[in-house]
This record gives structure tokens, sequence and C-alpha cells, in this order.
């Protein structure tokens, strides 16, 4: 089940705006590769994933599987190596989905999940404005190769959404966010931004099918600037990734 309007009262939904140190610092540290370098842990590596012994619990690093953006009816653009949100001069809205490996089964006590996606650039025909990113579990799954804004999947039959671009109507997506990051021009691009998942990784762990995440922007309907965040496919130090903390 999830959260009702009334359970989500005493929480507050903050967007975290960082300064340019901040920002300096977050993308340094992002990176378990870092994270290992720094702390002088032993790193784990089997399958894709990594593991960190964090001497709290095991970091596992779980990597992205699947992800597109969808921006009209039809089209699947699921091999660019990037994932676009926002909608600029003379083109169609957009919105990106992204899916990770599962969970560890020897994760029995999660404690956060940490989803990080690679923040390349502003791209715009129009005006630069701030954009705060939201993330949303998605319910049903998708195929990325056949995914758009009306279509799961349209081979071997046609699958719809319930609604265009999802639904944040706990039918395509939960209808609040996990989490959000508001970014500003003059912010420096080419780093990592992160969003606290936690939420949707307990879910995954206490039997929600793990089928990934929706990132849209806010102001998605504004014509301006839209934000290019880096597929798997941009480069190997760019990936999407999950970060998952689990207790001994």
């Amino acid at each position: 089940d999830y959260l009702s309007w009334s359970q989500l009262l005493p929480m507050t939904d903050v967007c975290f705006v960082p300064s340019l140190f901040e920002a300096s610092l977050i993308k340094m540290f992002r990176s378990v590769s870092w994270l290992c370098l720094v702390l002088l842990f032993l790193c784990d590596e089997s399958n894709g994933m990594t593991q960190t012994d964090t001497g709290m619990g095991y970091l596992y690093r779980l990597e992205d599987t699947q992800d597109a953006w969808i921006e009209d009816t039809f089209s699947v653009i699921d091999r660019a190596p990037h994932m676009i949100v926002g909608k600029s001069g003379g083109t169609p809205k957009k919105r990106s989905l992204v899916q990770f490996e599962d969970i560890p089964a020897n994760c029995s006590n999660l404690i956060s999940a940490q989803m990080h996606i690679y923040f390349l650039w502003y791209h715009t025909f129009s005006t630069y404005i701030p954009r705060t990113l939201q993330v949303h579990q998605i319910i049903p799954s998708w195929i990325e190769t056949q995914v758009s804004t009306i279509y799961r999947q349209t081979s071997p039959s046609q699958i719809l959404w319930s609604q265009s671009y999802l639904g944040l109507d706990n039918k395509d997506a939960v209808w609040y966010s996990q989490g959000c990051w508001t970014l500003y021009p003059g912010l420096p691009t080419g780093g990592y931004v992160s969003f606290d998942v936690t939420e949707a990784a307990r879910n995954w762990k206490q039997g929600d099918p793990n089928n990934g995440l929706l990132v849209w922007a806010t102001n998605e309907d504004v014509v301006a600037s839209e934000l290019r965040l880096a597929s798997r496919r941009y480069g190997v130090t760019t990936l999407p990734y999950l970060n998952v903390l689990c207790a001994y």
C-alpha cells in the first residue's frame, strides 16, 4: 500500500538547493569509487553490482538496466545518450524513466536508497529557468525499446498507460514524490544529483515489482530550458546508479 494524504501531512518534501561549494563536494563524493578510495574500504564486484563495507553496513551500487525519455505518442527514444525533462521551444514536453538492478536478497534491513543521475547541461531554444525535478515510483512494467507517452509496450501486445505521460494516480506511478531537487541556471553542470528513494526501495523489498522510477519537472509545461541527464549510453563515468545501504 502507498501512503495516504493524512500520513504525508507531517512530512515536508523540501528540495535541496546546493551552494557552489556544496555542489563541488557532492560531485566529488557521489561515486562509490571515491567512497572506497577515501574511506579505504574493500569493494567487491559481481554481476555489475558493487558492494562496499562502510563500517555501518553494506553499500550496494545497483546499475541502470533500462532508461528512456518520452515526448510524444509514438516516438521511442531508448538509444539516445540522454534522458531529458522539461520543454523547450517548438518541442513537446519530456519525461524520463529509469530502472535499476534488483536489490540483493541478502539485504534484509534496508537503511536508505539514493538514486544518482548525472546532470549534463541545460538545452534551450528560449530562456533558462529553474527546474524542480521530482521522482515517482513506477508501478507497472515497461519496455525501453517500446515505451512512449501512451504505451508501456507495443509488442507482443499493446499495453497503455492509464494516462498520457504516466498518471501520478497509483496506477502508472505512485502519486507523491519520492524526492526532489531544484536545478538553477548558474549552478555547476557536469555532476551528479541525487534523490532519496528509500521508500520505493523498501516497497520493492516488500514485494512491489521493481519497475523503476519516473523523473519529471514540476514546471514541465513552461517553454524554457530542458535538462539533459546522462543515460547509461552516455559514458562509463556518468552512469545512472542506485546506492542502497543495508545493515549487517
